[in-house]
């Protein structure tokens, strides 16, 4: 089955030799931020060039809010909409916004977190666009 990224400058197959869905960061050559996304320039100090590279799958809860009201637009969502929890998630230093499949009354700041890689839905070709999100990271799973 095909399959393409939602957000190919975020996350993609193209970083991990046996082509692993991965989240990516960049390292800049100049000053040495780091940050998410492929981006040509460095979000602190604007220098071109910079290195690509697959950030952890392993996290840490840094900040979430619950979103109670359904985005507007085409946004694929089951129905019913019963809200969706959003978080703020720290990867070695690199913070990435992303949805979480967490219990709204078991999230906690500081929990760890696992990325998941799934299909968000099909195109008529029948490619998979495939999109992320973060679970609960189960106690004594070693990552």
């Amino acid at each position: 089955m095909l399959q393409r990224s939602l957000y190919e400058p975020i996350l993609t197959s193209k970083l991990e030799p046996d082509g692993a869905w991965s989240l990516v960061g960049r390292r800049c050559f100049a000053c040495g931020a780091t940050d998410v996304g492929a981006s040509e320039w460095c979000a602190r100090c604007g220098a071109t060039g910079g290195e690509l590279f697959a950030l952890p799958t392993a996290g840490v809860l840094w900040s979430y809010t619950i979103v109670r009201h359904r985005p507007p637009g085409d946004c694929r969502l089951p129905e019913p909409f019963e809200g969706l929890a959003v978080g703020l998630v720290e990867l070695n230093g690199v913070r990435v916004l992303a949805p979480l499949q967490v219990p709204f009354g078991e999230l906690e700041i500081g929990m760890p977190l696992s990325m998941e890689v799934h299909p968000l839905y099909e195109e008529p070709d029948g490619t998979a666009v495939m999109s992320f999100q973060f679970r609960a990271t189960p106690v004594g799973a070693v990552e």
